[in-house]
């Protein structure tokens, strides 16, 4: 049989690609295409406004948007450095200026705003029977500049403008994970945070598992795997009472459960890791598929050779 060495090493590392297509995730890749419509006197007079107290150049493209009951979902792209797609969710209250009255409207021309620390998306365009398309300006909110540099955020490019009122990072939030022992994070990581909405609350739950402090890194697997008590207790009770974080998120990631567990060790196999389990998992070693091995006369098979058996279709 060939080597497996390369197949293993992608198992290994599949945890940051996870990671990384989360964020990429959270920045859309949603929109096509381009949208016409029409510029707004109002519209034009509110960033007017808006650009008497800030320094800083507006950041502009285009946005479509689709409603839930008073949620609104908005995709916007920019044409900055190559096109770009990205995706804010707002409730109507946020947004100043829109009503469910115009949402539900045949079509409606629009403008209103959402307000973030960062800065202020000014939105013009139009609604039709919930609905919109349109242009969309950011102008930049330069307290949060100078309080971002006073946090040792310096020169903040629009990029970084334009994600920091996307996650709605906050400088409130930076005090917070300061207070939390995170306090020598780089922008990239407060804004995963704001992204992730790690704060001090969620610190304190990872704590309260049992857990001491973690890097950011882990929190953020902690929130994107979706890692309950219930989960980690049934672990526990399962026998894996010193089973680690890394471990868990790895068990969590896959699906695997204890029951899975239980039934790989019912075939004749009482120990297994918890890597082992997922490393089963991930490619569908399961208790039909071991029957099925047995089957074929392979009674002293190991959990290695299953895999082997299984990556090379050997046994259907």
């Amino acid at each position: 049989m060939k080597n497996l060495h390369g197949a293993r090493r992608g198992f290994t590392n599949s945890r940051k690609y996870l990671r990384f297509i989360s964020v990429i995730s959270f920045a859309g890749l949603l929109l096509a295409g381009a949208f016409i419509v029409t510029n707004s006197t109002g519209a034009k007079s509110e960033r007017q406004s808006i650009e008497a107290q800030t320094v800083q150049k507006e950041i502009t493209g285009m946005w479509t948007a689709e409603t839930n009951g008073d949620k609104v979902t908005m995709h916007v792209s920019r044409q900055k450095d190559g096109f770009s797609n990205s995706t804010i969710r707002f409730t109507l209250a946020e947004l100043q200026g829109l009503t469910m009255e115009t949402l539900a409207a045949a079509k409606t021309n629009v403008n209103f705003k959402g307000v973030r620390e960062a800065g202020t998306f000014l939105f013009e365009g139009y609604f039709k029977a919930g609905k919109g398309t349109g242009f969309w300006t950011l102008v930049p909110n330069q307290n949060f500049i100078s309080a971002m540099k006073n946090r040792g955020f310096d020169n903040l490019s629009e990029k970084d403008l334009f994600f920091a009122a996307l996650s709605d990072l906050n400088t409130k939030l930076i005090e917070d994970l300061k207070s939390a022992g995170y306090d020598r994070l780089s922008f990239d990581e407060v804004l995963e945070a704001a992204i992730f909405k790690i704060d001090s609350r969620f610190i304190s739950e990872i704590q309260a598992l049992g857990f001491g402090r973690q890097p950011l890194e882990t929190a953020i697997e902690i929130r994107m795997f979706k890692l309950t008590p219930d989960f980690v207790n049934s672990w526990r009770a399962a026998g894996f009472s010193d089973i680690s974080l890394k471990e868990l998120i790895e068990l969590k990631m896959h699906h695997v459960t204890p029951e899975y567990l239980n039934e790989i060790k019912a075939e004749g196999f009482p120990k297994i890791s918890p890597h082992k389990a997922a490393e089963l998992k991930i490619h569908r070693v399961d208790r039909d598929f071991i029957r099925r091995v047995k089957a074929r006369g392979f009674n002293d098979v190991t959990l290695e050779q299953l895999v082997e058996l299984r990556i090379h279709n050997v046994i259907k």
